[in-house]
């Protein structure tokens, strides 16, 4: 498991580990706060991607330009983009609140598909991509 682990880290560079961990800040702040649950999904996350970070040091983080996120998240390859889908929506329901509505989606939702849209996900590709990732989990 170990190296597995050690395998899916180095396949982002630090460039596209902050880019990840910037932009599920920016999603878990656009309905103006982030949770507990959600800001403890964004430290796992982390882990998961070999960073560890207190809140304090992250927030003080110097702010990173919307394009250098989007440019960085672009260069994930195709397995690495649909992993990133699927990271946003676990950050969405994390908390099992919808606040804000927005049309049919919460504002955390549209704020992540703007991102995805913009790295090459449509709204109907993210869509099944957490569609295929439920009926997979179904037991």
């Amino acid at each position: 498991m170990n190296q597995y682990l050690r395998n899916f880290q180095e396949g982002f560079s630090k460039e596209r580990k902050t880019a990840i961990l910037v932009s599920l800040m920016s999603i878990a702040r656009s309905d103006k706060e982030i949770n507990p649950t959600e800001l403890e999904y964004i430290k796992k996350t982390g882990v998961l991607l070999g960073i560890e970070f207190d809140f304090p040091v992250f927030q003080q983080m110097p702010n990173l330009h919307e394009d250098s996120i989007i440019n960085a998240l672009k260069s994930l390859n195709k397995l690495q983009k649909e992993w990133y889908a699927l990271t946003t929506h676990g950050l969405i329901i994390s908390d099992n609140v919808a606040n804000h509505e927005v049309g049919d989606y919460d504002i955390e939702t549209c704020k992540a598909l703007e991102i995805c849209q913009k790295i090459g996900i449509s709204e109907n590709e993210y869509l099944q991509i957490i569609k295929k990732a439920l009926t997979n989990m179904k037991i």
